[in-house]
């Protein structure tokens, strides 16, 4: 039995990225992936940043303008049997992530609620606004999060923060349509929280940071 354990493990299909690799803002760095198997899938799981994978699949050629830490994820598959995923961490400049990036001004998400917050006869909208900034500035955080298993715990999580920092009766109408938005995330509770659905919440936080803190 032991034999044949040890005879499994070894045909299971694997994939090696080095865990961690430093570069420089807007430098090109290579990096390579070891496996015994023919092909390679990569993706990026987080952040602004350009990956080139080459013919072979082997490598790969990453750059990134920004300060930030960036997870790049390959796995590869024997048959129908997929390989665990591996991650690669690339740290850039001092690893701190930039400043948040103002919205495109064609954005129909930030258009939208800077409709609605020309409206808003509110008292007090301003401080509530920049709650609700932090709130969702601290749910890019979550987003990284390994905890959060699913996305209904990830989505459980952002609300009962909201809760503790903003009344409900606060900002109704500007959180009703960033529900919208972050409804696009799925509506099955029990989705696996994996790395490519974290980097899109993740990016939906901060499209919300850049869209609340643009409003006047």
């Amino acid at each position: 039995m032991t034999a044949l354990i040890l005879l499994l493990l070894a045909q299971s299909p694997r994939v090696e990225l080095p865990a961690e690799l430093q570069a420089r803002p807007g430098r090109l760095i290579q990096i390579t992936a070891r496996s015994e198997n023919k092909a390679i899938k990569w993706f990026l799981a987080n952040g602004d940043a350009d990956l080139i994978v080459m013919e072979s699949t082997r490598t790969a050629i990453f750059s990134a303008v920004e300060n930030g830490q960036y997870r790049i994820v390959a796995y590869t598959a024997a048959g129908d049997i997929p390989s665990d995923p591996s991650v690669c961490v690339v740290t850039v400049g001092d690893g701190k992530p930039g400043p948040i990036i103002p919205p495109d001004s064609s954005d129909p998400f930030a258009k939208s609620l800077a409709s609605i917050w020309g409206g808003l006869k509110e008292p007090g909208k301003a401080a509530s606004k920049s709650i609700l900034a932090d709130v969702f500035r601290q749910g890019m955080e979550l987003a990284d999060d390994k905890k959060f298993l699913d996305l209904g715990a990830f989505n459980a999580a952002l609300k009962e923060l909201r809760a503790d920092r903003l009344p409900g009766d606060k900002l109704v109408s500007i959180r009703e349509r960033i529900a919208e938005e972050l409804a696009t995330l799925g509506d099955d509770s029990q989705t696996a929280f994996g790395p490519e659905l974290r980097a899109k919440a993740k990016s939906i936080c901060g499209r919300i940071v850049a869209a609340l803190e643009a409003l006047k």
